[in-house]
């Protein structure tokens, strides 16, 4: 049969997320994010294999365990059966890992020392052994939007909206950068991504010589809030990497 070539969803979710504020990968994860979670408590809560995944990395972090606190369906038994079994999990693993003691050396007890608790066992039998299951939703789709550029950043129907938007941060351009590729993609890539950076840097140039006091009487233009948007641009949005991915 012969194969018919799609243009995947991403192009355009990254198109039309382009003209708002902030990265445009960050704002797509955080939708996806919050999607997987309430399709998780919706769909999911009853299945088995899931529910043991859950256990396995003793819950959600904590950026994605506040999300589903707040999930939107307010599907508060999903959770409780969720968090239950991970629960029984902790306990089994308590209830099976014996105290272990460390003695101290001969000498030592001849003059009375006393064996010291060693915790390090069970602490590492109950560190997660799987990963926290929407930080690998993340991954997979932000795997997905970063190859997006490698393919499509010499489409003016792209590029364009790319160059106008406030770019990347800094995590997720490292991101695009690794999945580039082509040599003309990768240079397109840095151009652009280098313009829009320098452009910011220009305003917070601007915002600081304002605050000069033979400036102070200037009104402030965009470049009033430039201080927050570099710090975003340079450590992403909240709730993207402050997880365990």
């Amino acid at each position: 049969m012969k194969s018919v070539y799609r243009t995947p969803f991403n192009y355009f979710d990254l198109i039309e997320t382009f003209p708002k504020p902030g990265c445009a990968i960050c704002n797509l994860l955080q939708r996806d994010v919050q999607q997987y979670i309430d399709n998780m408590l919706f769909e999911f809560a009853n299945d088995s294999s899931l529910r043991a995944v859950f256990a396995a990395g003793r819950g959600m972090c904590f950026e994605h365990g506040q999300m589903m606190r707040y999930n939107k369906i307010g599907n508060v038994i999903g959770i409780a059966r969720l968090y239950g079994d991970t629960l029984d999990e902790v306990l089994r693993i308590i209830d099976e890992t014996p105290l272990e003691t460390r003695e101290p050396p001969g000498w030592q007890r001849l003059v009375g020392a006393t064996a010291k608790a060693n915790g390090g066992k069970l602490a590492d039998k109950l560190e997660p052994v799987e990963q926290c299951p929407a930080c690998a939703r993340m991954n997979e789709d932000e795997r997905g939007y970063a190859g997006i550029f490698d393919k499509y950043i010499h489409d003016p129907l792209f590029h364009e909206p790319y160059r106008a938007s406030e770019g990347l941060c800094l995590p997720h351009f490292r991101c695009v950068l690794r999945e580039a590729h082509t040599p003309d993609s990768l240079r397109r890539i840095i151009e652009i991504q280098h313009d829009i950076w320098h452009d910011l840097r220009q305003e917070v140039a601007l915002f600081m010589d304002k605050q000069n006091y033979e400036r102070m009487g200037e009104p402030m233009g965009k470049e009033g809030n430039s201080w927050i948007r570099a710090i975003l641009r340079m450590a992403g949005e909240r709730g993207i990497f402050g997880t365990r991915r």
